[in-house]
């Protein structure tokens, strides 16, 4: 056995520390202890507030940038923060996010107009009620027809969803499992949307497959919504004019379907005359 076979399989005593289960310890931005004689798993406290801190720089970084810009960004970093910690107890840290946000967004909206407004004129400018919440922060944007709608953050909160362990040795490389695996990664995506949402309807109506190339949309790469009939010529956002795609599909697809449409486009510095070229061109 070579020194550096030795090296591997020996402790790193430096980075090592022994505690008593009831103390518990943090591993990947989890904490587990015993509690009652069960273990319970939640997320690190460390981690919670360095996600807050995070947000609340932010804002003070923008305070003076546009409500939709704020939706957008806490958008894109909230809800996959917040599915990390969706198998686990987290329930009482949602909640206490949720709070801790709203108080944060809600001070980004009064320090905007200190002297001019008061606090009933903020809310009704800021936040409204979507669905049953109430206080909801919310931004005016237009969409890819020009309309102005509104946009409104994400709850962070998510229901606990119990992780399910792979069943004995299964491999994804087994090719006589393919049914199985694919079950998991349909549960797993109508999991990750609500089951209400368009984007749910219509990756349950794709079974998890890519329209293109028919592959596992859960495979690790993005994917994106395609619009059967373009938005140009009039397309809408209904169930039946969608379709979810790779990234990679979507703009090769798109890639495709432009270079032949300038294949059959004429040329811009060409004139037809009737009689020309012997019968004549249409």
């Amino acid at each position: 056995m070579t020194s550096s076979s030795r090296l591997r399989r020996e402790t790193f005593w430096i980075k090592t520390r022994i505690v008593h289960i009831a103390d518990g310890f943090n591993f990947l931005g989890f904490h587990v202890r015993s509690f009652k004689g069960h273990v319970k798993v939640q997320p690190e406290k460390a981690k919670v507030l360095a996600k807050l801190r995070e947000v609340r720089s932010w804002l003070k970084q923008h305070s003076g940038t546009s409500p939709r810009a704020v939706v957008r960004y806490l958008n894109s970093t909230l809800p996959n923060w917040a599915e990390y910690y969706r198998h686990v107890s987290s329930s009482r840290v949602y909640a206490y996010f949720d709070h801790r946000l709203f108080r944060m967004l809600w001070s980004w909206a009064r320090r905007r107009h200190t002297k001019r407004k008061n606090m009933r004129w903020v809310r009704r400018r800021y936040f409204d009620s979507v669905g049953g919440r109430t206080w909801v922060f919310t931004g005016q944007a237009q969409d890819r027809r020009g309309h102005w709608t509104k946009v409104h953050l994400t709850r962070v909160y998510k229901t606990f969803l119990p992780h399910y362990v792979v069943t004995g040795a299964n491999s994804p490389m087994d090719p006589t499992l393919r049914t199985y695996w694919h079950r998991r990664h349909l549960t797993a995506g109508l999991q990750r949307y609500d089951g209400t949402s368009l984007r749910a309807k219509v990756f349950r109506r794709q079974q998890g497959r890519c329209a293109v190339c028919r592959g596992i949309l859960l495979n690790g790469e993005s994917f994106d919504e395609h619009h059967k009939v373009t938005v140009k010529r009039g397309g809408n956002d209904s169930l039946a004019n969608l379709e979810l795609r790779h990234e990679a599909c979507h703009y090769n697809s798109h890639h495709w379907n432009d270079s032949i449409a300038m294949q059959h486009e004429p040329d811009e510095g060409m004139t037809f005359k009737s009689g020309s070229w012997g019968g004549g061109v249409p």
